[in-house]
């Protein structure tokens, strides 16, 4: 569970930006502004479930003998990097088979294998604090000019270069560190961290998905209340929209403009059920 030495290096790099941060006056009000709008019941209370959630299935990995306490340390990593992001990407998703496409490309695509091959090995910590303000460098100077004048590209294709060499260089350092220490290295901790990576965020999936619904459903009971002169619809109309979604992200990123306009019209559980099919039906299709 110990930090890596790269890892050290970024935690100073962290570290040391929270510092610059608070050392500037103007910044300080904004950023406790930040932290206030974190701790907003929207914010952190599904955030909360979504751990009470991971939490059984990383005891039943542990009884199976798939996780270990070893794996601590980069359980919080894929839940960082990977979990996190997806329950929030669910948000604005279009549907179910975009958050699997993207949680597939973020935990099989080849950055994944890329960035776990070279996290086997690092540089010294100092090494590794150099290297990374140089990529944060060349990162901005890849972004910037791109926004810029033509002319200016040829800096972007520059940093660009530079970052594949680094990038190179550490696949290079970390085959020539396994072929010297292969025979001390844990490849079993090695196989059931990279397996974790993957059926962590896979089994977080259907989570990620039902908050979308959620989220989604309650856009359109907000909007809804835009059509109806600012006032609630009744409860029995509400809940024969929640029934017509069926659960579908697709039909609930679908369920806007005219169809609100009817709905609000409505008044009963019977018109609202009989309009939310005709609804799921020209959803149906549309679709090619």
């Amino acid at each position: 569970m110990a930090l890596s030495e790269r890892e050290v290096a970024t935690l100073i790099i962290l570290i040391g930006v929270l510092v610059l941060i608070l050392s500037v006056r103007t910044v300080r009000p904004h950023l406790w502004t930040v932290v206030k709008t974190f701790f907003m019941g929207r914010l952190w209370i599904p955030l909360a479930l979504y751990l009470a959630y991971a939490t059984p299935w990383i005891v039943g990995a542990w009884l199976l003998g798939m996780w270990s306490v070893e794996m601590s340390k980069d359980t919080f990593l894929v839940m960082v990097t990977l979990a996190v992001p997806m329950l929030y990407r669910a948000i604005t998703a279009p549907d179910g088979d975009a958050i699997v496409r993207r949680a597939a490309i973020d935990a099989l695509g080849v950055a994944a294998f890329v960035a776990l091959y070279v996290n086997l090995a690092s540089f010294a910590w100092w090494a590794e604090f150099i290297l990374q303000l140089l990529v944060i460098v060349l990162s901005v100077l890849a972004a910037v000019p791109r926004a810029q004048e033509e002319r200016l590209h040829v800096v972007a294709r520059v940093a660009d270069f530079l970052r594949l060499l680094i990038g190179l260089a550490m696949l290079l350092w970390t085959t020539v560190w396994l072929v010297q220490n292969a025979p001390t290295v844990d490849w079993a901790l090695v196989a059931r961290t990279f397996a974790m990576s993957i059926w962590l965020p896979a089994v977080l999936m259907p989570f990620a998905y039902l908050f979308g619904v959620y989220a989604a459903t309650e856009q359109i009971l907000t909007r809804l209340r835009f059509f109806n002169r600012n006032q609630q619809k009744p409860l029995r109309v509400r809940l024969a929209i929640i029934r017509g979604l069926r659960g579908s992200l697709r039909y609930a990123r679908a369920f806007r403009g005219r169809w609100l306009q009817q709905t609000s019209e409505l008044a009963g559980w019977v018109d609202t059920s009989v309009l939310m099919s005709r609804f799921r039906a020209a959803v149906r299709a549309e679709q090619p």
